[in-house]
């Protein structure tokens, strides 16, 4: 701990007037440097300097007893120490007063400074459900690894894995639950991933009503695009033009939307990760530049419901469809854009590129940060 320095300054001594008190006189003004400072979790010393010509106290905050002070009164200028406990949360604020006092024309006056010491781990608070820091957030107590890509976007770079109040997930896909767990393949048998470490690594399945929360219509389904749905708040389901801007190749269309028109097969070998060899991103190579895409599989919501096989000599990479928040298809079988992957022989690393999914499919979501 510091030792403490104090500075006493000219016209700082008691007077008194005809009326028989005993005090200082003159406006005390008073400042504390700094007036806001941040510390970590892990407790500090804090150091600041008071200037006024008047008598001053302290005033610790009664609810953070873990805060003391090395002085907790005087009269002039001085340099005061605080002493700051570890704190086994992410963020506080702890507000401390400086109260100085004098008798000006005979008037007893009061000036104050206020002292912000911000504790925290180096997270944003951004409300109950979310905090965000440079490499993570943690949304609804779940940690989900960040990155910013060279476009300037930050993804999430894990599946979400949240689960609305009132849903249960299923672990069967001929139930119609909403969100269902992802899952393997031996050959043979499709089994849902139900344990932490498999659902941490691969996330869960939404169908778009779930995640936008509200059933697709002819006329609303265009409404969606850069819907904030599950994603935390500010940020939103990734749009067709942000899928686009990493795979660099969609499918050929047959409707007009997306400022493409029918019949194009829209291409950009500038993309982030066009691969010439694929013809859209080379699944193995974008995860090698983190961008951590998981084969989590698809819950295809067609008649009954099933899992979607993987290709045989493919049974780690069953195909998977990454939801984008753009409307495709506004008619009978509703559909919107995803990065959606193939696997085969010619494309044994997984190949993405935007396609079209059905609205009633479960799929794995990212997120991307609002700009």
């Amino acid at each position: 701990m510091a030792a403490f320095t104090a500075i006493i300054l000219a016209g700082c001594d008691k007077k008194s007037n005809d009326d028989g008190f005993d005090g200082w006189v003159g406006v005390p003004e008073i400042t504390v440097t700094p007036a806001e400072t941040t510390i970590g979790v892990e407790g500090d010393d804090v150091t600041v300097s008071v200037e006024t010509e008047a008598p001053w106290v302290v005033e610790l905050p009664q609810t953070t007893p873990d805060v003391t002070a090395d002085i907790l009164e005087g009269q002039g200028a001085a340099m005061v120490t605080f002493t700051v406990g570890a704190y086994d949360g992410v963020s506080r604020r702890i507000s401390i007063l400086f109260r100085a006092s004098g008798y000006n024309n005979g008037t007893l006056e009061e000036r104050t400074a206020e002292l912000i010491i911000t504790q925290s781990d180096g997270g944003t608070v951004v409300n109950d459900d979310l905090i965000e820091y440079d490499d993570h957030i943690v949304y609804h107590g779940v940690s989900y690894r960040v990155a910013t890509l060279a476009d300037g976007n930050v993804w999430m770079i894990d599946n979400l894995r949240y689960v609305p109040d009132g849903v249960t997930v299923a672990s069967d896909p001929t139930v119609a639950a909403g969100v269902w767990y992802p899952y393997t393949s031996d050959g043979t048998t499709l089994t849902a991933v139900t344990d932490e470490e498999g659902v941490a690594s691969r996330g869960l399945l939404y169908d778009a009503a779930t995640l936008f929360g509200a059933e697709t219509t002819a006329d609303n389904i265009y409404s969606f695009e850069g819907a904030q749905g599950l994603c935390p708040e500010g940020w939103h389901v990734p749009t067709f033009a942000e899928g686009f801007a990493l795979a660099g190749k969609c499918s050929k269309l047959n409707y007009a939307v997306a400022g493409y028109e029918v019949g194009e097969t829209p291409t950009d070998t500038q993309a982030l990760f066009y691969n010439a060899d694929y013809d859209g991103a080379n699944i193995a190579a974008m995860n090698s530049a983190g961008f951590n895409f998981a084969f989590a599989g698809t819950r295809n919501g067609a008649s009954s419901g099933s899992y979607i096989k993987p290709l045989a000599g493919y049974l780690d990479k069953p195909m998977t469809y990454l939801w984008l928040s753009t409307g495709y298809k506004p008619v009978s079988t509703f559909q919107f854009f995803s990065l959606g992957s193939t696997t085969t022989a010619s494309y044994p690393d997984g190949r993405l590129t935007v396609m079209f999914n059905n609205h009633y499919n479960g799929c794995p979501v990212r997120c991307v940060k609002n700009k």
